[in-house]
């Protein structure tokens, strides 16, 4: 059960990179390169929002005051 588990982590991990790939409009194997796990792009991506949302900007708005 544990390894089964596993691998259908494993493949929706793939799919998630796939996806972002697709949207971010560069190959899968552009994308493994510079995140070679989904830990790794969810630390960036987290990064990236957290810098944002210090910047004032949230979901492309900027906060009042």
């Amino acid at each position: 059960a544990m390894r089964l588990e596993s691998q259908c982590m494993a493949k929706e991990a793939r799919q998630l990179q796939g996806h972002v790939a697709r949207r971010a409009g560069v190959s899968r194997m552009t994308l493994y390169r510079r995140f070679p796990d989904v830990g790794s792009l969810i630390a960036a991506l987290a990064s990236y929002l957290d810098a944002r949302h210090q910047q004032g900007h949230w979901l492309g708005e900027v906060k009042p005051g």
